[in-house]
């Protein structure tokens, strides 16, 4: 005899696609009526004591806010149906492996369409309130325009009726000829309209009209702007503060961003991001079956539209040996300048553009580019410059400074850049980099120079009188008659065509 599930599993609206996953005892199913993120959503049962039921949505990457359905899992990949943007057509499939090394935290989708701080936020987040949940989108506002008038009318009634049934915690009561209508829909347009209802119940607002008018146009102070995204990272086991935890930003196509880390209160900071981009935080986890929980969510994630501040891209990189990521000691001397800078500036956050020469292959460079801004990060912070305000951008071998095809390119190349954002005053070292040409002594670098010992050491921090060629130097306000054959000047103004 078939049994209904009850009220824990079973809402006023829709639940369908049920899957049992005996391997955990898990009952999966897809769902308008539980709190999600557009139409339908899948969600998760585990137990099967059905009235005391814990449901779970499934969070991204599984839910969008569109309907996502019929989940189904094989013994290492699962398999789903989805509507969302990017198909091949209405409803398309996608595959999706049981076992990840990746935990999606908590995924970014801005419109700037819609007014300056609208976000839609897709993530594993408890303390989500509906009405962040359940935004008046352009999309709908286009949907709901199209419509020829008899239609638009007779959706108006049906949402009104929906409404009035919410408030009042009864059944829905339509009209028999608009019930005939909302009954000859296809599901895609009842998913739209049953989206305007909980938009409009989690607005406080009775009527789609009124919810339209509230999206305004663009902004022109939009085509300059950033996006600021903060939050805090929690253990999900006890919601205490998850530190030193590296989590990195990808785009819709899987790729690295930026990585920052957070602070010891679990918080952390993305500035400088573009709108009108998808993208997403992960956390870097053991191999983890997708049934079992994450071991880390994000609390009071905001995003902020922000115009754009000074960016200032200072004039001195540091430098690393071949297939190092250890600092050197004038790399040191620089980083401590930036230390006292930051100090004065704490608003600002740092961005660590990491770089290699074209030795190897792509992925080797990627992974090494990262290590020398982790280096590169770890030492700022052990000189006390706030994790949230370092962001580590690993971009491998691309864009190379100077050519790969001598020494003296490959060194140059092998380097971190940096820039600034939100700062109130420009930073600048005063001093340049040269490479040795050949190796020298101390000595004979102080009278090549003019300058004296103590200053060399102090803005180099050298170890040795023996220095190796193509060795960087760092030289305090610099002279331009330096002996060319002996020293070669990085002019940073003028990339890719070093010649002097």
């Amino acid at each position: 005899k078939a049994m209904n599930l009850g009220n824990k599993i079973n809402t006023p609206y829709n639940e369908i696609a049920p899957f049992y996953y005996p391997a955990d005892r898990i009952l999966f199913f897809s769902s308008d009526g539980h709190e999600g993120f557009g139409g339908l959503d899948i969600f998760m049962s585990i137990g099967e004591a059905y009235s005391e039921a814990l449901v779970k949505n499934l969070g991204v990457p599984f839910n969008s806010n569109h309907d996502d359905a019929y989940i189904t899992l094989g013994v290492e990949k699962g398999y789903l149906s989805s509507n969302r943007d990017g198909g091949e057509g209405k409803f398309d499939i996608y595959r999706f492996n049981i076992i990840t090394n990746e935990i999606v935290i908590a995924e970014i989708d801005h419109n700037t369409a819609n007014t300056s701080k609208d976000e839609v936020l897709k993530s594993r987040v408890r303390k989500l309130n509906q009405s962040n949940l359940y935004a008046m989108r352009d999309e709908d506002k286009i949907y709901y325009e199209n419509l020829a008038s008899s239609h638009k009318t007779r959706i108006d009634r049906i949402v009104t009726a929906k409404l009035e049934a919410l408030k009042s915690m009864q059944s829905v009561q339509l009209r028999s000829d608009d019930e005939a209508f909302y009954n000859a829909l296809d599901v895609k347009e009842k998913a739209t309209i049953e989206k305007l209802v909980k938009i409009l119940w989690a607005n406080n607002r009775n009527n789609i009209s009124e919810a339209i008018a509230s999206i305004t146009n663009e902004s022109p102070a939009m085509a300059n702007s950033t996006l600021l995204v903060t939050g805090n990272l929690v253990r999900l086991r006890d919601s205490s503060a998850a530190a030193a935890v590296s989590i990195p930003m990808v785009n819709d196509k899987g790729e690295i961003l930026r990585t920052t880390s957070t602070n010891d209160d679990g918080s952390f900071k993305f500035t400088n991001i573009p709108v009108n981009q998808k993208f997403k935080i992960l956390a870097d986890n053991v191999s983890i079956k997708f049934t079992q929980p994450a071991e880390y969510e994000v609390q009071n994630l905001q995003i902020e539209t922000i115009i754009k501040e000074l960016i200032v891209v200072h004039k001195e990189n540091i430098y690393f040996d071949h297939n190092s990521y250890n600092i050197r000691h004038e790399a040191a001397r620089m980083l401590d300048e930036i230390v006292v800078f930051y100090g004065n500036n704490p608003q600002i956050q740092i961005e660590i553009f990491a770089y290699t020469d074209n030795t190897g292959t792509d992925i080797y460079n990627e992974a090494l580019s990262q290590m020398r801004g982790q280096s590169t990060m770890d030492y700022l912070v052990a000189k006390g410059v706030d994790r949230t305000a370092l962001v580590i951008l690993a971009q491998g071998r691309r864009k190379p400074f100077a050519s790969n095809d001598d020494e003296i390119g490959r060194q140059l190349n092998r380097r971190v850049e940096f820039s600034f954002n939100g700062n109130l005053s420009s930073f600048n070292t005063g001093a340049e980099t040269y490479l040795l040409k050949r190796a020298c002594t101390l000595a004979e670098l102080v009278t090549a120079t003019g300058l004296t010992l103590e200053d060399l050491e102090k803005w180099n921090g050298f170890v040795t009188s023996d220095l190796l060629e193509n060795t960087p130097l760092r030289l305090k306000n610099p002279k331009k008659d330096y002996d060319r054959e002996l020293l070669y000047r990085v002019n940073l103004q003028d990339a890719n065509t070093n010649q002097e």
